[in-house]
């Protein structure tokens, strides 16, 4: 936990001019292998290392980890020397070889492997990541199937099935197969990540705005960390000032519509257009009417509103949401403001260093409140938009 608020508070305060951003909103499997892959890389084995066996492959999975690929192929081949039949360091080795990009070589390591009772879905991942990034599709996806059925809890299998369908032209397939990831495993946070990014184009911006707060208050990722941030403030830059015609906007969330009358009383009320009535009201005095005077404090006090509103009308009762909760606590500690500074601060940078040379103070609380109030998913207490369209 202290590990994960240290990260937290290190990108609020020195992001912005630290890591690059990754705005390339295109190529899903070039950005997954760029940013991604070393939280593939990071094997935390759960047995203690008392022989050479286990000492050269604790050594070569620091080498993977330091990036120092070459020596770490050289230290798990020593250790195949001594034992060859554990499948782990076999893994081992293919992940230095993916790391290095030479995807012959992992797929003829772990290829052996795939009918194990030993393997993990890691192991699943790499071999049909590998596939598909020599444009296999097929064995991707057969590797992929394979893995779920062994591992049908597996929320990285799910995300990679999804990108694999994007890769296919089939965004439907992707973004069901992203939300199965979210059914099964909600802690997992990368299905939040693409179903962000992918909603946006949909001008779904409600959904990129909440799958993308969910990914950055689940991740330590700093780069999708900054790529998210971009997702999330051209959201809320699109759903207040979506264009009418060339002179007009208005504030629009989502491409749901139902003209009807008493719409916030209909039980079947979709929850985006529950979303965009909130927000209007919450907007109505709040919003400038340029985008370009919007501000972080603009979005703040409109989205400190939206709580106070959604709270006090009851659709909280409606629409239960972890994130909206802990918002709401926030609020209710004075970290709110701070905490949209985090959440757009590798955007907007200007507004950022001044607010943070002036309120340091602020930050420090906002540290000390999520190390004890870090948000929490599991089955029984997360949200989607499908869970949400299938009722609770």
């Amino acid at each position: 936990m202290g590990k994960k608020i240290f990260v937290i508070v290190i990108v609020l305060v020195f992001a912005i001019g630290l890591y690059s951003q990754n705005t390339n909103k295109q190529n899903p499997r070039t950005d997954n292998q760029q940013i991604d892959t070393t939280k593939k890389v990071k094997s935390k084995p759960k047995f203690v290392y008392k022989s050479a066996y286990d000492s050269l492959l604790l050594e070569g999975i620091k080498k993977i980890n330091e990036q120092k690929l070459n020596d770490a192929v050289n230290l798990l081949n020593q250790a195949i020397a001594i034992d060859p039949t554990k499948w782990e360091v076999h893994y081992e080795k293919a992940l230095a070889y993916y790391q290095a990009k030479e995807f012959d070589s992992t797929i003829a390591i772990l290829e052996p492997f795939k009918d194990s009772e030993e393997v993990n879905d890691n192991f699943y991942q790499i071999l049909g990541g590998s596939y598909d990034i020599k444009k296999e599709p097929d064995k991707a996806l057969e590797i992929y199937q394979k893995g779920l059925k062994r591992f049908p809890n597996s929320g990285k299998l799910y995300m990679e099935m999804g990108i694999h369908y994007v890769e296919e032209m089939n965004g439907l397939q992707a973004v069901a197969y992203w939300h199965k990831g979210v059914d099964v495993e909600p802690t997992y946070e990368n299905n939040y990540y693409w179903l962000a990014r992918y909603l946006f184009f949909n001008y779904e911006f409600v959904w990129t705005i909440m799958y993308g707060e969910l990914f950055m208050n689940l991740s330590d990722a700093p780069l999708r960390l900054d790529d998210i941030s971009t997702f999330i403030n051209d959201a809320f830059t699109e759903g207040f000032y979506s264009k009418v015609d060339s002179l007009t906007t208005q504030i629009q969330f989502t491409r749901i519509n139902i003209k009807a009358k008493n719409l916030k009383e209909r039980e079947d009320l979709p929850f985006e257009l529950a979303y965009q009535i909130v927000m209007k009201e919450a907007a109505d005095s709040l919003l400038p009417k340029k985008k370009e005077n919007l501000t972080i404090q603009d979005i703040y006090k409109i989205r400190k509103s939206f709580i106070d509103i959604w709270y006090r009308d009851n659709w909280n009762k409606r629409y239960s949401n972890p994130l909206f909760d802990l918002q709401k606590k926030m609020i209710d500690n004075n970290i709110f403001e701070t905490y949209h500074y985090w959440l757009l601060n590798s955007v907007r940078k200007m507004e950022s260093e001044r607010w943070l040379r002036d309120n340091k103070k602020k930050l420090e609380d906002f540290g000390n409140f999520m190390v004890k109030n870090k948000l929490k998913t599991n089955k029984g207490n997360y949200f989607s938009r499908d869970k949400y369209s299938r009722g609770f």
